[in-house]
């Protein structure tokens, strides 16, 4: 089964957002949007501000990303990130509509930039902390993230390499067994495939790897979890980064959940849809199973509709 890769942007939002910038009339916008992991996006246009867009999220962990990480996010979004939210939100962007590019080509890429928003925030860590790397000034500071409730992403530097650690859990059972025999793909898949050898090198642990193991203060962060799977970890080193890969390695950090849950769910469907297959074919064996009837056992009638029963000596009609 060819596996896919998801889309960095929310395909509402950006919707949203395009179909507002390709509109000819001055339009009022309010959409409100949620995420899988409690993340909450906001897009308005206001009546009495109707050439200005404003783009608003909430998403975990925004504020310690932005007081590590800010230059990251003001690199990427330069003037149109506000330096003080929408009310009930962590990040606001602004967006000038009588200043549009003038094709429609790079308004979609506008569009698409804006709808990166968690992508971005998630992501700046990675970004950070490779780019300290690739200036020959590597960071000593690990940074750790809150991706979703007891799960975190551990960024951890050194002087030759960025290594990421998922603490990975999930709440169903069924998704918990699954998700172990995914993972534990990551190491066997290296042994076998020959042309993974210039990827990220990639390890699954039951228990903390001794990256964070090494960091007392990373590791206050692994509190017991029933739910948890283990830990995955990702070692970058610059060829990782440089001649433009590392916005295709900061993708695949960001996505990494997210491509995880979503491949376990395709497995659940593709057993169910196999399991139901199974039992369809079973039932047609048990259908032409069923045995006939004796032809001294089957039941006679007369013309008249009375029962003719053959017994010993002669036949009765009943």
């Amino acid at each position: 089964m060819a596996m896919i890769h998801l889309t960095n942007e929310h395909l509402i939002v950006k919707d949203v957002i395009y179909n507002r910038f390709l509109s000819t009339k001055s339009e009022t916008v309010e959409v409100i949007v949620s995420d899988f992991d409690d993340s909450i996006f906001h897009v308005q246009v206001l009546p009495e501000q109707k050439d200005l867009m404003k783009v608003s999220a909430t998403v975990r962990g925004t504020e310690k990303v932005l007081a590590r990480f800010s230059n990251v996010i003001r690199e990427i979004y330069g003037s149109l990130w506000q330096e003080t939210p929408e009310s009930g939100y962590n990040i606001t962007l602004a967006i000038d509509l009588t200043t549009l590019p003038a094709t429609n080509e790079e308004k979609e890429k506008l569009a698409n930039k804006l709808a990166q928003i968690k992508r971005n925030i998630v992501g700046a860590p990675f970004i950070g902390l490779s780019q300290a790397l690739l200036s020959g000034t590597p960071s000593k500071e690990p940074f750790s993230l809150e991706l979703r409730l007891a799960e975190f992403a551990h960024f951890i530097p050194s002087d030759d390499r960025v290594i990421v650690v998922f603490d990975v859990g999930f709440k169903d059972s069924t998704d918990l067994a699954i998700g172990k025999i995914f993972l534990q793909e990551f190491n066997d898949v290296v042994r076998r495939a020959r042309e993974l050898a210039s990827a990220p090198s990639s390890n699954f642990s039951p228990v903390a790897p001794q990256d964070l193991v090494d960091r007392p203060d990373l590791m206050a962060l692994v509190k017991e979890n029933p739910n948890r799977a283990g830990f995955v970890s990702f070692a970058f080193t610059k060829r990782h980064m440089e001649n433009g890969k590392l916005e295709n390695s900061t993708d695949h950090v960001v996505q990494f959940r997210s491509f995880l849950h979503y491949h376990i769910k395709c497995s659940k469907s593709q057993m169910h849809s196999r399991m139901r297959a199974r039992v369809n074919s079973l039932l047609e064996v048990l259908n032409r199973a069923v045995p006939e009837i004796p032809k001294d056992k089957k039941e006679k009638k007369t013309f008249s509709g009375r029962t003719f029963v053959v017994q010993t000596g002669g036949a009765v009609g009943l």
